[in-house]
């Protein structure tokens, strides 16, 4: 059975690897503060892991009680925010919802995230196309 520790050393041997890092676990921890204080509604967001080949579908996520270098997700569970390749908000979501209804269609306003991004003052790297924003920790 792996530990949180096990898992922060695999993924910090992984981020290695990479040709640059842009985030630091501050940065990361301070762009999630952001976004819950924000009061927007961003129901979906994605993850690419650096050691998963596909994106996911990252649930409500907790900062409060981690260690300084993890990040809690309903999803997840615990990880550490260095596994973190990138994160994307779509203008445009799909939420699933029970009883066999159809999912849900739902306009994210992208343009008011990354307003809440750049009021912080950091210096996030984005990448904002038509159809999304992304946050890249990691660049390959």
């Amino acid at each position: 059975m792996t530990t949180l520790a096990d898992d922060l050393a695999r993924d910090r041997r992984t981020a290695r690897r990479l040709p640059a890092s842009v985030m630091s676990n501050a940065k990361w921890r301070h762009l999630f503060t952001a976004l819950r204080e924000s009061g927007l509604d961003i129901p979906q967001v994605l993850v690419k892991f650096i050691d998963v080949e596909d994106m996911k579908v990252l649930g409500p996520v907790w900062l409060a009680g981690m260690p300084h270098a993890f990040i809690d997700s309903f999803n997840y569970g615990p990880f550490p925010l260095v596994s973190i390749e990138w994160l994307e908000f779509p203008r445009h979501t799909r939420l699933p919802r029970s009883g066999g209804l159809p999912p849900q269609e739902y306009a994210q306003d992208i343009d008011a995230i990354r307003a809440c991004l750049e009021a912080t003052g950091k210096q996030f790297s984005l990448e904002q196309t038509a159809h999304s924003l992304r946050v890249l920790g990691h660049v390959r």
